[in-house]
């Protein structure tokens, strides 16, 4: 068995369809066209009849995950992990239309050459793919806006500083940039490298130390600052005291962070996922910043509920089974996107907040750069995401994914994507 893509409402010039809709100030029941001749949203009051009435179900802008690594770049030495083909199926698959990758590939993105060759691979993606680029020590800013990362400390790839002056010598470059922020210190990653364990090489107090210095630096070159996958309490108590002074910091969460507790003898789902098969080994949830524990968890997904997290984003890594057998650190996300929406649904977040963290949000960060935002209204690209609370097994044969296999594995989420609508074409997955 293996996934594939059927179009839906084939030989229909506009699609109505009937449901609960989300918008930025609430969800509201109404019917919404769209053409699938020049992908637009054409009505949200049609009194036509509906060729899809959702009952139980949620009619969303389309998914926009910030934070993803494709792997591919001209290279292409590592396009084995995955490309942006199988990205963007993935993508789809998980309801997500648009996506940003990162830069720590072995050719990493750092130059105008190296965004005019990446940018052409990127087309293959099959939806809009806004490209970082990378900050090292010594590279400078591209010619045009471009979002850019910096890894703090050593993570996957080549890209990153060795000390905090480093860093601080690099940014000074980029006053007034969008700059997003690995964190986890060099300093402490180095004092703790030895350690046997994973979490312990990596330790809470290594992002929030690196949390403190980037806040730091976000104030003092006006950097428009994002951190990525916050996984501590006391990171968001940080970033929290500084929006409140005035400093321009967003911040991520991702899906393990929000979900996974490291309980200290394995790692422990929310209730709302069943076991129904074999599930991945505890070794294959290695990930930088590691899953922390129930404190942390707890602190992060609170605030996710009430609205402070900007983004929902997945740091999707597809490394392959054979590589995480062997201990690299990254999870996989894409195909899954839309049924942890369901899950943090299921869990008590209101649709409205997860609207602004997986689309209106994600959608206004990626038009700064010349994209398109996700929004629902007319004369808007026709760019949805349908839910249905209907339960959905995950196996390795579902997924896009080159990596070939999900942290969610043998687990049933209550929710999934019913179908994606892409320019004003709508995909839905099926197993054959």
């Amino acid at each position: 068995m293996s996934a594939v893509f059927k179009e839906l409402f084939l030989g229909k010039k506009e699609v109505t369809i009937e449901g609960d809709i989300i918008f930025l100030d609430g969800v509201r029941r109404g019917r919404l066209s769209f053409s699938r001749g020049n992908g637009l949203i054409r009505s949200l009051d049609d009194n036509k009849e509906a060729d899809l009435v959702l009952e139980e179900g949620l009619i969303f802008p389309g998914f926009v995950d910030i934070h993803v690594h494709a792997r591919e770049d001209p290279s292409r030495k590592w396009t084995y992990k995955e490309d942006f083909s199988s990205a963007g199926k993935a993508a789809l698959a998980g309801g997500v239309t648009a996506f940003g990758d990162m830069p720590n590939t072995p050719d990493p993105l750092v130059d105008e050459e190296g965004f005019r060759k990446k940018h052409l691979l990127s087309r293959f993606a099959g939806m809009d793919v806004l490209l970082y680029a990378g900050i090292g020590p010594d590279t400078r800013p591209l010619p045009h806006r471009v979002p850019y990362k910096v890894y703090m400390g050593k993570s996957v790839g080549g890209l990153f500083f060795r000390n905090r002056k480093e860093l601080r010598d690099a940014l000074s470059r980029y006053k007034g940039e969008s700059v997003s922020f690995h964190c986890e210190d060099p300093d402490i990653l180095k004092q703790n490298e030895k350690k046997l364990v994973h979490t312990e090489r990596r330790p809470p107090e290594a992002e929030v130390i690196a949390v403190e210095t980037a806040l730091e630096l976000i104030e003092e070159f006006k950097l428009k600052g994002k951190i990525c996958h916050v996984s501590t309490r006391e990171a968001l108590e940080l970033i929290g005291r500084a929006r409140k002074k005035g400093v321009e910091a967003q911040l991520e969460a991702s899906p393990h962070h929000l979900l996974l507790e490291d309980n200290g003898d394995g790692i422990e789902f929310p209730k709302c996922l069943r076991s129904t098969g074999k599930v991945p080994s505890e070794g294959f949830f290695q990930v930088n910043p590691p899953i922390r524990g129930k404190r942390d968890r707890e602190a992060l997904f609170k605030a996710f509920k009430e609205g402070k997290i900007d983004y929902l984003a997945t740091d999707h890594a597809p490394h392959t089974i054979e590589e995480k057998e062997k201990g690299t650190s990254g999870l996989p996300h894409l195909d899954t996107y839309g049924n942890v929406v369901g899950c943090l649904l299921e869990m008590g977040v209101p649709p409205e907040v997860l609207g602004k963290t997986i689309a209106y949000k994600p959608g206004e960060f990626i038009s700064e750069f010349g994209f398109s935002s996700r929004e629902v209204k007319v004369g808007s690209s026709a760019n949805l995401t349908v839910l249905v609370r209907r339960e959905e097994d995950i196996q390795r044969e579902g997924l896009f994914t080159k990596a070939g296999w999900s942290p969610f594995e043998g687990r049933t989420f209550p929710w999934r994507v019913e179908f994606t609508v892409l320019g004003g074409r709508a995909w839905k997955k099926e197993i054959v």
